[in-house]
């Protein structure tokens, strides 16, 4: 073999090298962050989730299976592929929507033709210190709602509701009326698919918007036969309402649910189990 034939050769191997290798190393530089890593920017990523109502565990830096599963939930909620680590695109949208509180792509609704308007569901809204939850679903605080009741609108499907549903009610509806909106009506049919969302997430050991039994939201409302022009829902699990409401208001995405104007109608629906104590479901909609 010539010695020119053999430069040549080896420049060409040399270039086959270079062009495996480059491409491994952009992607390495696309993700962010990942599983098991711990430094400075795994805090900022947990507060990021936690800002718009994921549960990514303690705040402490550690890239553990919690943190990992709340990745997962907020990439499957804004069509991300889910991978569980964060690449430049799930930073940079977590960190956008941390910047645009009021975008009007965050609100969680959908119209009747089945377009999506929304790219932020908030799903995970669980508190924290369920596990250290010393007060119990009767505690003075909840029982006090029934001796102090906040100012209802006149509807008989209320009374189809149960106690604590009522007490969720009554908060949520507060949080309106003190902003001047006017309070949410009942809609039993809402209570009924808000009761069968709640109970499948427990029995199914789920905690998202898509349900494996219903669907989204929307196609449990459609296949439901109840129209609407907008609609969505919020999801909580919490040991009590008062903890479960709370934790709700203190999220951007389904606070913006609760005080949304456009909506009239409400469904609550809360059933006991699951590993927080009780499962919450509310669903929103305004009805042509």
């Amino acid at each position: 073999m010539s010695k020119k034939f053999t430069t040549k050769l080896s420049i060409i191997l040399v270039l086959a090298v270079m062009l495996t290798v480059i491409p491994v190393g952009q992607a390495n530089a696309a993700t962010v962050l990942e599983y098991r890593m711990h430094n400075d920017k795994v805090v900022t990523l947990q507060k990021l989730l936690k800002a718009e109502g994921y549960n990514p565990g303690p705040v402490n830096g550690y890239f553990m299976y919690m943190t990992k599963r709340a990745v997962i939930n907020f990439q499957e909620d804004n069509d991300l592929e889910e991978t569980g680590d964060v690449d430049a695109e799930t930073w940079n949208l977590l960190k956008s929507k941390a910047g645009q509180v009021d975008n009007p792509q965050n609100d969680n609704t959908k119209n009747d033709t089945g377009s999506n308007n929304n790219t932020n569901n908030n799903d995970n809204s669980n508190n924290d210190d369920y596990n250290n939850d010393s007060q119990s679903p009767n505690s003075n605080q909840d029982q006090q709602l029934d001796t102090n009741p906040i100012s209802q609108p006149t509807n008989p499907q209320i009374g189809q509701m149960t106690t604590e549903e009522k007490r969720m009610l009554e908060l949520l509806n507060k949080e309106r009326t003190q902003r001047g909106l006017e309070p949410l009506e009942v809609d039993i049919r809402l209570v009924r698919l808000a009761r069968k969302k709640s109970r499948d997430m427990i029995e199914k050991n789920y905690f998202s918007h898509k349900s494996p039994t219903y669907g989204l939201v929307y196609d449990m409302l459609r296949n439901a036969g109840i129209r609407y022009r907008t609609a969505g829902e919020n999801l909580a699990g919490n040991s009590t309402i008062t903890k479960a409401h709370t934790a709700l208001m203190n999220s951007t995405g389904h606070r913006r649910n609760i005080l949304k104007e456009d909506y009239t109608k409400i469904g609550i629906g809360i059933i006991d189990g699951g590993p927080y104590g009780k499962m919450f479901t509310q669903l929103f909609l305004d009805e042509f």
